[in-house]
This record gives structure tokens, C-alpha cells and sequence, in this order.
């Protein structure tokens, strides 16, 4: 079985919006744009635990679907009349809004 990823919540660092770090003020990844390149991630080896990189790269990766999955979930609640004062629903907003960083 492969180690578990840094455990969150993670935030974009308030200081330099292109890290991503734990409440704690651990970093996690680096992200950068090169013109020729488009965007770019570097996921942290100095400051994570040498088990926790690989998943942390490999959730950053699937951030994508994630988001397209979480928005699949919201647009069903909706069609169904689901509760939106439920705690899921909120959990789902959240992500979303955090995603889109949307406050």
C-alpha cells in the first residue's frame, strides 16, 4: 500500500499565492508559469516526508478530475432537490469555491 499524502487542509500561502502550504506553514508544492511551457508544479521533497511526495504529486494531479467529479455530485443535488443545508452539500461547496478560489 502507498503512503498517504501530507494531510490538509492544504492553502495557497497568503504571502506568495503560487505555493501551496499546510495551516501549519509547511510547503507542499511550488507553481509557476513559463511561457513556452504553460503551468508548472514542483512538489516539495526538502520540506515533506520522503513517503508523503509521491502522493502529494499524485493528488495535485488529480485535482482536475476532482473538481470536474465534485462538480458532477453538485449539479445531481441540485437536479434532486438534495438538501442544501446539509452538511455534505456545504463540504462540496466549500471545495468547490476553494478550487475556483472563490471565497
Amino acid at each position: 500500500m502507498s503512503a498517504a499524502h501530507t494531510p490538509g487542509p492544504w492553502k495557497m500561502d497568503p504571502s506568495f499565492s503560487a505555493e501551496i502550504i499546510t495551516v501549519n506553514g509547511l510547503k507542499i508544492a511550488s507553481v509557476w508559469s513559463e511561457e513556452d511551457l504553460g503551468a508548472s508544479i514542483t512538489v516539495d521533497r526538502e520540506c515533506v516526508p520522503d513517503d508523503q511526495y509521491p502522493a502529494n504529486a499524485a493528488l495535485i494531479a488529480a485535482a482536475p478530475d476532482l473538481l470536474a467529479a465534485l462538480r458532477l455530485v453538485e449539479r445531481g443535488m441540485r437536479q434532486w432537490s438534495i438538501d442544501d443545508h446539509a452538511p455534505e452539500w456545504k463540504a462540496i461547496y466549500d471545495a468547490i469555491a476553494k478550487a475556483e478560489a472563490r471565497p
